[in-house]
């Protein structure tokens, strides 16, 4: 290989590199970049799931009052439904501004 030949092909390596240093600067990490919200429902549908089996134990099995973890739970699914909109991954209108 002459000289010349390398410092072509040494040249061109830079130039490539260069060009893929550039690309991976201008990418920003998930989490400091918009993205797209996840589907809500699986996880509503899990939930409730949960509620109803918990609602079907036998009273012997549950913990007195029964009635009072699922309606925990609802409670706690209604809060993180209306703090975050659905399909977006911005809050919602119920976070205070200092949150956001």
């Amino acid at each position: 290989m002459t000289g010349g030949t390398l410092r072509r092909r040494l040249a061109h390596a830079e130039h490539a590199a260069a060009a893929e240093w550039a690309h991976l600067a201008a990418l920003v990490p998930a989490w400091a970049r918009p993205t797209a919200g996840e589907a809500r429902w699986p996880v509503v549908a899990a939930v409730l799931t949960v509620i109803t089996l918990r609602m079907l134990l036998p009273p012997r099995l549950a913990f007195p009052p029964h009635w009072l973890l699922p309606a925990a739970q609802l409670v706690l699914l209604a809060g993180v439904t209306a703090v975050i909109r659905v399909g977006s991954a911005t809050p919602g209108p119920c976070v205070p501004p200092r949150w956001r």
